[in-house]
């Protein structure tokens, strides 16, 4: 009785993220506002460990923390458009932290 199984699928090898073509005025740019929001991040981030926070609030906080590690390898590896939306999340969540936890 002859196998009616598919044949096996070649492995697919893996590619490389695709990106956008960015001149290198752009790249500067988010490459920049990246650096800015990771510093600012990480200021709001020593001061809001400092303060009593709720267990969702908590969560939040290493959520950003996250985000903010993230983003540091994202810059590092020159993936600045990534790095500066990982970044820009990190600090939406801090922003919104440090409004409700004062």
């Amino acid at each position: 009785m002859p196998s009616t199984a598919p044949p096996p699928r070649p492995a697919a090898s893996p590619q490389p993220p695709l990106r956008p073509e960015l001149s290198p005025e752009e790249e500067q740019r988010l490459a920049e506002g990246a650096r800015q929001n990771i510093s600012d991040v990480q200021r709001l981030i020593t001061e809001l460990q400092g303060r009593p926070l709720k267990p969702p609030q908590r969560e939040s906080l290493q959520t950003a923390m996250n985000f903010l590690d993230q983003a540091r390898t994202a810059l590092g590896q020159r993936d600045y458009p990534r790095a500066a939306n990982l970044a820009s999340k990190a600090r939406a969540l801090t922003d919104e932290l440090a409004a409700t936890s004062k």
